[in-house]
């Protein structure tokens, strides 16, 4: 028989709502944003998230959730998602 617990279930869940990110995606943000214009204060206001948490997802001190991280790629229409690598 397969138990599983309370703690993997909810564990599971979690992971279904990420993406791999891509290494770089705090300089991806960034680079997009200033090459756009947009200083972080007007990004942060557009996409509805406080300038501080813009600046730790720009120096990847955070991941953005699923729906901040929709936000970003629309905003600045970029893909942030980590390309697969095959082997």
């Amino acid at each position: 028989m397969n138990h599983i617990t309370e703690y993997e279930q909810e564990n599971d869940d979690f992971f279904e709502n990420v993406q791999d990110l891509a290494l770089d995606f705090g300089e991806q943000i960034e680079e997009a944003r200033t090459s756009q214009g947009y200083t972080r204060k007007q990004l942060a206001k557009l996409i509805n998230i406080k300038e501080s948490h813009l600046k730790n997802i720009e120096y990847q001190k955070t991941q953005p959730n699923i729906e901040i991280q929709k936000k970003i790629e629309q905003a600045l229409s970029i893909d942030l998602t980590a390309e697969e690598i095959e082997y």
